[in-house]
């Protein structure tokens, strides 16, 4: 692997770790294509969003549900789960077919993921070999 190629892969994986600390330790590689799904395109059915990743349907389930808020009860208590990134609401045209949001917190965590991907870019567009090819056209 030649250098700049080392340092791609480096930078992405500074990129990939800061997400995860921005969003959660816990997040999963599924997860993260799921927000980011959610978030370039809010209003998505279930059924759309499972066949764009390829998920199985318990598999969209489990993540969907740890990237909203949900609650579970202890006792007497409700315990609130979940990342509260993603909101579920039924659909515009079909009732039974609930389509997927960003919450606040959601869209906040996007644009501090924006800002991340400009230092990214902006360290990536920064390297040329010496033939001038930048790692952009890789």
């Amino acid at each position: 692997m030649r250098h700049k190629e080392k340092k791609i892969n480096a930078w992405l994986l500074k990129f990939l770790a800061k997400s995860k600390q921005l969003i959660s330790e816990d997040l999963t590689i599924e997860q993260f294509e799921l927000f980011l799904t959610i978030a370039v395109e809010p209003g998505l059915i279930a059924k759309d969003i499972r066949q764009r990743l390829g998920m199985s349907g318990n598999m969209f389930t489990r993540n969907s549900k740890a990237l909203s808020t949900y609650y579970v009860k202890k006792g007497n208590k409700e315990e609130k789960k979940g990342l509260g990134l993603v909101e579920i609401r039924p659909g515009k045209y079909d009732m039974r077919a609930n389509e997927f949001h960003l919450t606040d917190k959601g869209m906040e965590v996007v644009k501090e993921i924006h800002k991340e991907i400009e230092k990214v870019a902006q360290m990536i567009t920064g390297l040329e070999d010496e033939n001038g090819d930048s790692p952009m056209n890789l």
